[in-house]
């Protein structure tokens, strides 16, 4: 009876004793932190494209708004849509195959856009990271009318855009300057569309489509995220994409800035 006395309290001791450790752990954290982020952002560049087999360039200048969504799927990979608008302003562009010849004049032409985005964090120490990029953005833009000027009878012109941007490209980010976190850029980009241009002159018309595509494809950008609070950021970024000369045109470079504001939920 001693004997299955002292078993028992042994037993009864050894339970309570791990009850007891159990219920002191700490409750666990399963939250992951901030998986999306979502935000707007406003960004303009000036691209120098080719145009007529590569022998004539002209600007496109286009002011984008932008709303951004980013879900974390995995851990440092962050997959996003964007949609917004678009105002682009192809000036110069030439059209000789019509029934009169037109030459675009300084007038944007707005469009919806839409496109997604991807960064992969490969690579993090306590100082700095570095990530893979890529971005696809294609903008439909509207159909605009002008008249066409010095004619005895009704004539009109309406040109209708289209362009895609592709980029990829890798960025270094440094982390010991919280909550400022400058970065750098280098990627490659590809921007090319078309633009019909229809002529309406009584009964006759008649349409040109021109292919155009950027002729500089190497950019570099140098921008930061400030922290405004754990939920909260800002981006500024500056671009620059030289390109070389051609025969008909001198070397130069193309100039780009972006400012985006995300909050992370």
């Amino acid at each position: 009876m001693n004997l299955k006395r002292c078993i028992f309290s042994s037993v009864l001791i050894l339970f309570v004793f791990t009850s007891l450790s159990y219920t002191q752990e700490p409750t666990p954290d399963f939250s992951d932190g901030n998986k999306w982020s979502a935000g707007l952002g406003f960004e303009y560049f000036k691209s120098t494209m080719s145009w007529d087999e590569d022998s004539l360039v002209s600007p496109l200048k286009s002011y984008l708004m932008t709303f951004h969504i980013s879900y974390e799927i995995l851990d440092g990979l962050y997959l996003g849509g964007i949609i917004g608008y678009a105002s682009s302003d192809y000036e110069s562009l030439t059209f000789r195959d019509l029934p009169i010849s037109l030459i675009m004049d300084k007038g944007a032409i707005g469009g919806m856009l839409f496109g997604g985005e991807a960064v992969f964090t490969f690579y993090e120490t306590d100082t700095f990271d570095f990530s893979i990029l890529g971005q696809y953005i294609y903008y439909n833009g509207g159909q605009k009318q002008w008249d066409i000027p010095e004619l005895t009878v009704d004539g009109t012109a309406t040109g209708k855009p289209k362009w895609s941007r592709v980029t990829l490209g890798v960025s270094f980010r440094y982390l010991a300057t919280e909550p400022f976190l400058p970065y750098l850029n280098i990627a490659y980009s590809s921007l090319s569309g078309t633009f019909s241009m229809e002529e309406s002159i009584q009964t006759l018309k008649r349409t040109e489509k021109k292919k155009i595509s950027a002729i500089g494809n190497f950019m570099i950008g140098l921008g930061g995220i400030y922290d405004l609070s754990d939920s909260l950021s800002l981006l500024l970024e500056a671009d620059l994409t030289p390109y070389s000369g051609g025969d008909n045109y001198e070397s130069g470079v193309d100039f780009g800035a972006l400012l985006r504001i995300m909050y992370s939920f």
